[in-house]
């Protein structure tokens, strides 16, 4: 099992940080807590994860102030490591189920195993 490096809350995405943490046999989770993401950070994001494997996961938790919009997950369909955990609320749910490429999807509600999607 690798050791988890998590990149709280970023404002901007760093690719050499994450590469030299990835090539450093750990798993990268880039997490948000909240709506600080920005279409230019996920797209970014994006770019990253079409580029490396399911060691670096995007996660989306918290958001205690609002309902999570799951189409989020619209902006970055390269990804194939999603964790989404922890809300309150959450709309859009179907979205996930239109990712090409995810290895690992972690959710209360939705597991995945290489677009295999059984309820909890």
């Amino acid at each position: 099992m690798r050791k988890q490096h998590r990149i709280q809350d970023p404002d901007v995405i760093d690719e050499n940080v994450i590469s030299r943490l990835l090539d450093e046999n750990k798993e990268v989770i880039v997490q948000f807590s909240s709506e600080v993401y920005n279409s230019h950070i996920l797209s970014k994001l994006n770019e990253l994860t079409g580029k490396y494997d399911e060691n670096l996961t995007i996660r989306f938790y918290g958001h205690y102030s609002s309902s999570f919009d799951c189409s989020i997950v619209d902006q970055i369909p390269e990804v194939k490591s999603l964790s989404i955990d922890c809300l309150r609320q959450a709309h859009n749910l179907e979205s996930i189920t239109y990712l090409k490429k995810p290895e690992k999807i972690r959710d209360r509600r939705i597991r995945a195993q290489r677009n295999r999607y059984t309820k909890c």
